[in-house]
């Protein structure tokens, strides 16, 4: 029988928090030291003695026909940051996609669901134009401690410029499942020649593509080209479950002939790829998980076999969870995010879980506190004492 794990504590949160609090307060900081000193130089140079020599007055010419410029500046930058408005939860957006199509022609016949690249593209250039900024989900809360020492999430006080929106994006199933492999669907994440992000696409003629071929390379290269479209770099969430790997990895302990759940599907691509080291995979995989919580991307568990919250039993949900645990956390680390699949949650009724919730006391116990369902209403988000309920909207049908 395994182990049960203890429940993790709020401090590696509350250190997320804070380091976040600190690059605002430095970034606040370092625009009024420029600000300051953009004054104090104008002022200087206004009263300094050497325009009473010759290239002294040369130089104040030239300052005159800087005056207006450096004014300008200085005013921009400080109208920039008194337009900060403050971000109310209940109007903050999160939208979800799965894996982009690449080739309608591949595709199933019931995929009419799927986005395709040139449509997702679409997606975030009206999103960009209707003023969404990508926020971090951890930006929305802080962790405080009353008097007795007792720690409770409140609002955090999220300022973005006038005119944005706040948009937390969460991609489900980034795994790649290898039965979508002849499907018109990129196949895994790379690394490519500079160490980017990108995606492998093989074509029906068996040549292997590396480029944007999917939603992580996609949003990494269009926030690159609009810095504007993110706040301090956040990107999205990356759901995985576990079953068939990891961002197109085989990195599941059941892809092995010998195991007892190898399953029929898992047989058969191994027994098509002979050359298959388990070991080798789950290398391959951190590398790229690492490079992507570089660049703003943070892993949330999307459950290890894509199961039904709401209908499994509890004893169903720590079986499944365990195989979580041991199986994707050591390659995408902890976590404190779960996005549920199929539409379901831990319950029915909106806002505060039930205490007496069994599911819901299990999985704060496994460390989860950000929990994510599917709705096709507007995003609702609920914070509670230490924990945060979100809903989630289909991103193929927001703007559509």
């Amino acid at each position: 029988m395994k182990e049960q794990r203890k429940p993790r504590s709020l401090g590696l949160i509350e250190r997320k928090r804070q380091d976040r609090a600190a690059r605002r307060r430095k970034n606040r900081i370092r625009a009024t030291i420029i600000i300051c000193a953009v004054v104090v130089v104008g002022a200087a140079m206004c009263w300094s003695p050497w325009k009473n020599l010759s290239f002294g007055n040369w130089f104040a010419g030239q300052e005159k026909k800087d005056d207006k410029k450096n004014e300008s500046v200085a005013e921009n930058e400080i109208i920039e940051e008194v337009t900060l408005v403050p971000v109310k939860l209940e109007e903050v957006t999160h939208l979800f996609f799965h894996s982009l199509l690449v080739d309608k022609e591949r595709a199933y016949d019931d995929e009419d669901w799927s986005t395709t690249v040139e449509d997702f593209q679409e997606i975030l250039e009206d999103l960009y134009k209707q003023g969404y900024m990508l926020v971090s989900i951890h930006d929305l809360y802080e962790v405080t401690t009353d008097a007795d020492g007792n720690e409770k999430w409140v609002p955090a006080d999220l300022r973005l410029p006038k005119g944005k929106k706040a948009l937390i994006l969460s991609l489900d199933d980034v795994n790649y499942y290898h039965t979508y492999e002849d499907y018109g669907y990129a196949s895994k994440l790379v690394l490519d020649e500079n160490g980017d992000v990108m995606s492998e696409y093989v074509d029906a003629e068996g040549a292997v593509h590396i480029g944007a071929y999917d939603c992580v390379p996609i949003i990494d290269q269009f926030v690159k080209e609009h810095p504007d479209m993110s706040y301090e770099g956040a990107k999205g969430i990356i759901s995985v479950t576990g079953y068939n790997g990891i961002l197109g990895y085989r990195t599941d302990v059941t892809y092995d002939l010998a195991h007892k759940d190898c399953d029929e599907s898992q047989q058969e691509w191994l027994k098509a790829h002979p050359k298959f080291d388990l070991e080798t995979e789950r290398m391959e995989a951190k590398e790229v998980v690492a490079t992507l919580k570089e660049n703003g991307w943070e892993f949330a568990s999307h459950t290890w076999g894509h199961v039904r919250v709401g209908d499994r039993s509890l004893e169903g949900i720590q079986r499944d969870t365990e195989k979580w645990k041991t199986n994707v956390e050591p390659l995408v680390g902890e976590t404190d995010i779960i996005t549920f699949a199929h539409s379901q949650d831990l319950q029915e009724e909106a806002g505060a879980y039930a205490e007496a919730n069994e599911k819901y006391q299990y999985y704060k116990e496994q460390g989860y506190h950000i929990f994510c369902n599917i709705d096709t209403a507007q995003t609702e988000t609920h914070l509670g004492t230490d924990y945060l309920r979100q809903s989630r909207k289909s991103g193929e049908t927001f703007l559509r």
